[in-house]
């Protein structure tokens, strides 16, 4: 495929200059679930990268996304993007939001498990807006600030995962 051929390319420009600044971690990608089910051109991809970067390697999956992505063991964590939504209606309850992450939780400890793997959060976050978790991802929930629904929701994400032995923060 030739979009392979051109990200591989791409990415490997990326991961000369990560190398050259000893960066820490790098990113093979982020939210590419158009192609992340192919996992023969990934290895290569990811292959292409490891020749170039020593670090530490994951992949940005949605949150809707990393289950069906077959490269995980080609990588050293698990990378998602963590826009869950945690709730029907706004709220600033983090008792609720908290019980909320519960299922989810334990979906990603198996996860991890299954993959012997942590898993890494490449994206969470909350905008200052009443809704932020009922939709996580949309910038244009509402014009309405929410400041204490933000904050409830940052207390019930770092409450529910911080203790977590699979969680790579």
């Amino acid at each position: 495929m030739i979009w392979f051929s051109s990200y591989t390319s791409f990415i490997s420009h990326y991961a000369d200059i990560a190398s050259r600044y000893k960066l820490e971690e790098f990113s093979v990608g982020t939210e590419l679930a158009g192609v992340s089910d192919d996992r023969g051109r990934w290895l290569k991809v990811i292959q292409a990268v490891r020749d170039r970067y020593r670090g530490t390697l994951v992949y940005a999956a949605n949150f809707n996304e990393y289950s069906h992505v077959f490269f995980w063991g080609a990588l050293d964590l698990i990378g998602i993007d963590a826009h869950w939504s945690l709730s029907q209606h706004p709220t600033a309850n983090a008792a609720k939001l908290e019980q909320a992450w519960r299922p989810i939780r334990a979906r990603l400890a198996a996860f991890a498990a299954e993959h012997h793997r942590r898993i890494l959060f490449t994206e969470a976050g909350y905008t200052s807006a009443r809704g932020t978790t009922t939709l996580p991802y949309s910038w244009t929930i509402s014009q309405t600030p929410d400041q204490a629904e933000q904050a409830a929701a940052y207390q019930a994400l770092l409450a529910s995962f911080s203790k977590q032995r699979w969680w790579a923060y």
